[in-house]
């Protein structure tokens, strides 16, 4: 018996058309694409006065429990992290606007992960995403697929911000905007090929001329590459404050934090899901909603941990274009989350711009759902285009989903068709409208 067949049983990876190798070249790609997030979450949370050392200590155990989890317990191949946009909320708006100190920062997050897994396990959460018609799923998953693109050409230099148009070409000129059109076009040949690993090659490619025209520093001694003592999570584990949670003043940010989290869980995973290509049924809304559940779990986990609250990444696109279908590959990420304690050091010598190819072609990819929108119906093709447009420009999942679920509403009111209008659908509005009013 091969030492992988019990591997393959549990994880049903030849039930599903992948393979171990497969598998384990999809989690290696997914962690590339969204390791940034040890050093940023760092460099973000420290702003509040939190150790350093123990902030980066918690994202990557936070992290790769919360990828086993997923992997191992709903076998998707969906890796998470402590959030963008999570960890920007903590820092600048609960620490710095609000005042809160860290500690109770961590408190309100661990609580607004309570309140998000009892909307799961309660069924209520699943019945809200039930109401969610399935066009503008797919347009959810177009709009995320312009987001991130736009995250890759924009860390690939390729669009800059400008006074007047607000975006406009990057110069081409530059050295690491032309490694990045390089890398573009390998990746782009080698998919067409279906060559398995071809993001993975575009960014060791990159990364080592990027190091040879001196863009990234080469590693000059071992300090460069390993890290013999690892930062430990003492001074952040289980450092959690509830004192001034329970002021009134408080709620408002702890269900704007709780509704958020929950709208852009949903996003994410409903782009993450048009990935595989499969049709949308009772089967997906029920895997969904075990997704949406343990999500909401690590939060309070993370919190403990001493970090901001774990969610799905978009960048688990880029392991399922590789072929990832099954949680081995999320697996994977976690055990390599795990190895950064030791190598963060030489992970931070590839550069963004060598993953920006990567990011763009998944955005690419994931635009294909827009095959099973009815543009040519007014009343789909109004709302879907609002999601997509506002996903993109505004740079957040939640207000893109927002504003095209409320614009779905509307132009059934406004047109007379109250009757297509049921209670989940008034309910998850209402929630809408609480979390951009809170926030």
């Amino acid at each position: 018996m091969r030492i992988t067949a019990p591997l393959e049983r549990f994880f049903r990876i030849s039930e599903r058309g992948s393979t171990i190798r497969r598998e384990c070249l999809a989690g290696l790609t997914t962690f590339m694409t969204m390791s940034y997030i040890v050093f940023a979450n760092t460099a973000i949370m420290s702003s509040t006065g939190m150790p350093a050392p123990a902030i980066m200590s918690a994202t990557i155990y936070a992290a790769a429990l919360g990828s086993l989890l997923m992997g191992v317990l709903v076998n998707v191949p969906v890796a998470m992290a402590p959030g963008m946009g999570i960890n920007a909320y903590f820092s600048f708006f609960l620490c710095a606007e609000i005042g809160l100190s860290w500690q109770d920062a961590l408190g309100l997050t661990f609580v607004s992960g309570l309140l998000f897994f009892l909307l799961m396990i309660s069924g209520f959460g699943q019945r809200l995403v039930q109401g969610m018609p399935t066009f503008l799923r797919h347009a959810v998953a177009v709009g995320v697929g312009f987001f991130i693109a736009t995250v890759g050409m924009k860390s690939a230099g390729l669009v800059v911000a400008h006074p007047t148009t607000f975006v406009a070409p990057g110069n081409v000129s530059e050295p690491g905007t032309v490694l990045c059109l390089l890398g573009l076009i390998l990746v782009s040949v080698l998919l067409v090929l279906r060559v398995h690993g071809a993001m993975l090659y575009g960014m060791a490619l990159i990364t080592l001329l990027a190091m040879s025209l001196g863009i990234t520093p080469l590693p000059h001694a071992w300090t460069d590459v390993i890290c013999i003592h690892p930062p430990g999570l003492g001074e952040t584990f289980g450092q959690m404050r509830f004192d001034r949670i329970w002021k009134l003043s408080i709620i408002p940010p702890l269900v704007s934090f709780s509704l958020t989290c929950f709208f852009n869980n949903v996003g994410t995973l409903i782009g993450l899901s048009g990935c595989y290509g499969r049709p949308w049924n009772a089967a997906e809304d029920r895997l969904l909603a075990r997704q949406l559940t343990l999500s909401a779990a690590g939060i309070p986990i993370a919190a403990v941990m001493g970090t901001a609250g774990v969610t799905p990444y978009i960048e688990n696109a880029a392991g399922i274009s590789e072929g990832g279908r099954t949680g081995f590959a999320a697996v994977v990420t976690a055990c390599l989350f795990l190895l950064t304690l030791f190598f963060h050091p030489l992970l931070s010598l590839v550069p963004s711009l060598a993953t920006a190819p990567g990011v763009i072609l998944v955005g690419i990819f994931m635009m294909q759902e827009a095959k099973h929108i009815n543009f040519s119906e007014f009343s789909e093709a109004l709302p879907a285009c609002v999601t997509i447009t506002f996903m993109a420009i505004s740079f957040s999942i939640f207000t893109g989903l927002s504003l095209g679920y409320l614009t779905y509403i509307t132009v059934k009111i406004v047109t007379g068709k109250l009757e297509e209008i049921t209670l989940p659908h008034l309910i998850l509005a209402v929630l809408i409208l609480m979390g951009m009013a809170l926030g």
